[in-house]
């Protein structure tokens, strides 16, 4: 009859080999799950690098229309300086007028007056707008100057 000590053996080694082949197991998959890492790592820097490339080419246009708008805003304002100038001569000439004792009771209609004395031409299309020559660089198309003028 076999001893305890040889009964421990075979059963001791049969669990040591089972211990073994898990680690052995183990082993393989944290080899398999550490790849995986390092291709997932890989992938999210190429796909970061693309989205970085993305966000810097948004930034530039970005910062070509503010250009844009911001030059856009510096041509408005020099325009509505340059019409507030024109304004400003309108109004002097019309309280040099009605200083001059042409009675001007509203000097609004006054500067309106004014403006009826300036060239006043048809539109190319001719539907009946027209266009108020201030200027010779620009028109200014005005409707309601027609019956002002009346």
């Amino acid at each position: 009859m076999p001893t305890d000590a040889q009964h421990v053996r075979p059963a001791t080694r049969q669990r040591a080999d089972e211990a073994e082949a898990l680690r052995a197991e183990a082993d393989a998959a944290a080899e398999v799950a550490t790849l995986e890492i390092v291709l997932v790592r890989e992938a999210l820097t190429v796909e970061l690098q693309q989205v970085r490339a993305e966000a810097d080419e948004a930034a530039a246009a970005a910062a070509e229309l503010l250009a844009t708008v911001l030059t856009k805003i510096e041509q408005a304002r020099a325009e509505a300086a340059t019409a507030r100038g024109e304004l400003g001569v309108l109004q002097s000439q019309a309280a040099a007028e009605c200083s001059g004792g042409r009675g001007c009771d509203d000097p609004l209609r006054t500067v309106l007056e004014m403006l009826c004395e300036i060239t006043i031409v048809p539109t190319s299309h001719g539907h009946g707008s027209r266009w108020v020559r201030f200027n010779p660089e620009g028109r200014i198309k005005v409707r309601w100057l027609r019956a002002a003028c009346l």
